[in-house]
């Protein structure tokens, strides 16, 4: 699968990711507030923003917590289990940082590759960067029918090298 990569410094994409981490923090205390009150350890969220599981250090009260992937979810089927999940509802969704994307047009966008032996290759916009230099880079999927042109001036395009040599910077 090809790629593209595009170098996005200030403008509204700057602006969606504060406002994304605003939003993460208020819903990631108000999760860490419930984990503290059902006795779990730390939350897990899916990538793409959510609950994903609650994890306990000690295995927790089966009457009330089911298995669930590698922690533990309330069952619904039981009053203590409703209530958890009540406030689990009440902590709302815990947005994702790639929605940020959905000031490119990329928040969904796929293309879709060569088959493999394990299946049909997906690609996805995906970023990396870092908010104290206000600097980030996408690196976007190509389809060879109908290739993605940037929807607005912020993004620049620029090659794998420049971001793997300021990510290597940032980290050092």
């Amino acid at each position: 699968m090809e790629y593209k990569f595009y170098k996005v410094t200030g403008g509204k994409f700057i602006e969606r990711l504060k406002e994304i981490g605003r939003q993460r923090k208020i819903a990631i205390d108000k999760l860490n507030s419930l984990c503290d009150e059902v006795g779990a350890e730390s939350a897990s969220e899916y990538s793409g923003g959510g609950l994903a599981f609650f994890n306990f250090a000690k295995t927790p009260d089966k009457s009330i917590w089911k298995s669930c992937s590698t922690g533990w979810m309330p069952k619904v089927s039981t009053k203590d289990g409703k209530l958890i999940a009540k406030k689990i509802k009440d902590v709302g969704k815990i947005p994702s940082q790639q929605m940020a994307l959905d000031v490119f047009d990329l928040v969904g966008y796929r293309v879709f590759g060569d088959n493999t032996a394990s299946g049909i290759e997906v690609g996805r916009a995906v970023f990396c960067g870092h908010m104290k230099y206000e600097t980030f880079f996408i690196k976007v999927p190509q389809d060879k029918e109908s290739p993605y042109i940037p929807t607005c001036d912020s993004m620049v395009e620029c090659k794998e090298w420049e971001m793997l040599k300021f990510m290597d910077e940032v980290r050092s």
